[in-house]
C-alpha cells in the first residue's frame, strides 16, 4: 500500500486498486460488481475509489477457489492498494513491489477503470446498482476496521485475507486455546456462538420453553457479555461479512454461521420492542441482502441448502405472527419501535416478490379436514410448525430403560 499520493493529481482525493499480471479467464470483482477479464493486462484495477468499507476478489473460472480482501480507506489520507495474481496458486496476494515501480505515474493511473463507471460487455451488479446505487454501502454499514482484524485475525490494517476455504472458530475457542491463528491458518473467529441451545442451564420448567421458544434472553446476553462494550452493531456487522464473503466466494463456514445468526435473532421476539434500534438494523441488513440475492450476484444464498428457503420462510411467519401480537399488547409505541415496525413493513412487502413470493400473512393449518380439487374431504396434520412445539421442557429426550421398562434413575417408594 501507498500512502500519500500527492503528486499524482488523479489520485488526490480517491483510492487506488491495482492487481498485476491478471490473466484473462479471471472472473475480477469489487464492492457489488465483478466482470470476467478478457485479455491479460499486466496492470488492472479500480481508481476513483470512494472512501468506506470494500472487498476486491479473484477467481479463475476453471477453479473454484476464490480469494479476496476486505479493504477500508477514510478521509485522511490517500492509498494505493497493491495486490497481484499467483499463477501457480492461483490467488490473489498482496504486491509489495509496486511501492518501487516507475509506473507509478499518473497516466498509469488514468488507465485504471474508474469504479463507479459500469465496465464494457457483460458484468455482474450492474442491474442492481442502476437500480440501487448505495446497496454497497447499505450491504457494508456495520463493518469496520476492529472487526475484521477481529474476524480474520489478522490485525494489520487493510490486510484482512479471505478466501473459500477459510474455516470457522469461535471467539472464546480462540482465546481458551492460548494461542495466536496466522494468516495461513485461514480460520475466521466470529462472536456470536454457534450453539443452538438457547437457554441457560439454570432455567426449568416453564422458564426454561419460554428461554427456548423465545430467544430473547439468550441474544441480549451475546450483546452483554460477548460483544465489546455492549455493541450490537457487532453482530449485524458479522451477518454483514457473512454473508458477503459467504456468496461471494462461496466460503461455507461463513454462509453456515450467517443461517444460524438468521435463525436465531428471528425467534428473539420480546427484544423487537426492548432493543428496537438493534432489531431495526438487524431488518435492515436482511432485507438489503435479500434485495442484492440472485441479483447482484451470481447464485443465492438459498443454493446452499435445499431446505433453507422453506425454513427462513416458516420462521418469518412465526416471527411476524409473534411480533404482531407484542406489537398489538403495547399501549403507546416509542418512535423507536414504531421504525422496527415500518422497517419489517417494508421487509415484508418486499418479500412478496422475492423467489415466486413468500406471503408472511399465509395461515398454516396444523390439523384438520382439508377439501381436495375432486371434493373429497380428507383428514390431514401440517408438520412445517412441529418443531416450534418440541422445545424447551417439552422436547424429545432420550432415555435409558431397565429391564422392567422404566426409565433409569427414577426413584421408587
Amino acid at each position: 500500500m501507498i500512502s500519500n499520493m500527492d503528486t499524482h493529481e488523479a489520485s488526490e482525493s480517491n483510492d487506488v486498486i491495482v492487481i498485476q499480471d491478471i490473466p484473462a479467464g479471471i472472473i475480477f470483482g469489487y464492492d457489488a460488481r465483478s466482470y470476467p477479464i478478457l485479455k491479460k493486462a499486466i496492470y488492472g484495477g479500480i481508481r476513483q475509489v470512494p472512501k468506506g468499507v470494500h472487498f476486491v476478489w479473484a477467481g479463475s473460472s476453471h477453479n473454484s477457489l476464490r480469494t479476496g480482501f476486505w479493504l477500508m480507506t477514510s478521509e485522511e489520507r490517500n492509498w494505493l492498494f497493491a495486490k497481484r495474481w499467483d499463477p501457480e496458486q492461483e490467488v490473489l496476494i498482496n504486491n509489495d513491489k509496486l511501492k518501487q515501480s516507475s509506473l507509478v505515474v499518473p497516466e498509469f493511473f488514468l488507465g485504471l477503470h474508474p469504479y463507479h463507471e459500469t465496465p464494457t460487455g457483460a458484468s455482474g451488479g450492474s442491474d442492481i446498482l442502476s437500480r440501487l446505487p448505495n446497496i454497497w454501502y447499505n450491504l457494508t454499514s456495520s463493518i469496520n476496521g476492529v472487526m475484521l482484524s477481529r474476524i480474520t485475525s489478522n490485525s494489520t490494517v487493510n490486510n484482512w485475507y479471505v478466501s473459500t476455504t477459510h474455516e470457522y472458530t469461535e471467539k472464546r475457542e480462540t482465546q481458551q486455546a492460548g494461542f495466536s491463528i496466522s494468516e495461513k491458518d485461514e480460520v475466521l473467529s466470529f462472536i456470536f456462538p454457534k450453539e443452538t441451545r438457547t437457554y441457560t442451564q439454570d432455567a426449568i420448567g416453564r422458564e426454561r420453553t419460554k428461554q427456548a421458544m423465545d430467544t430473547s434472553n439468550h441474544v441480549t446476553t451475546i450483546i452483554n457479555d460477548v460483544c465489546d462494550s455492549g455493541d450490537y452493531t457487532e453482530i449485524v456487522g458479522e451477518l454483514q461479512f457473512c454473508y458477503i464473503t459467504g456468496m461471494i466466494l462461496g466460503n461455507v463456514a461463513c454462509m453456515e454461521h450467517w443461517i444460524h445468526v438468521v435463525k436465531i435473532v428471528f425467534r428473539a421476539f420480546k427484544l423487537t420492542l426492548d432493543s428496537p434500534i438493534f432489531f431495526k438494523k438487524f431488518i435492515e441488513a436482511i432485507h438489503t441482502q435479500f434485495l442484492f440475492d440472485d441479483v447482484g450476484i451470481d447464485g443465492s444464498i438459498f443454493d446452499f441448502d435445499n431446505s433453507l428457503a422453506q425454513d427462513l420462510k416458516i420462521i418469518l411467519i412465526k416471527f411476524k405472527s409473534e411480533f404482531d401480537q407484542l406489537v398489538a399488547l403495547q399501549q403507546n409505541l416509542t418512535d423507536d419501535q414504531k421504525a422496527v415496525c415500518k422497517g419489517f413493513e417494508e421487509f415484508e412487502q418486499s418479500l412478496l416478490t422475492f423467489h415466486n413470493g413468500w406471503n408472511l400473512q399465509a395461515n398454516y393449518v396444523r390439523s384438520g379436514r382439508i377439501q381436495m380439487e375432486d371434493g373429497e374431504y380428507v383428514d390431514a396434520e401440517m408438520t412445517d410448525f412441529q418443531a416450534e412445539d418440541e422445545r424447551g421442557e417439552f422436547a424429545p429426550a432420550v432415555v435409558e430403560l431397565d429391564d422392567d421398562g422404566r426409565e433409569k434413575g427414577l426413584i421408587s417408594f
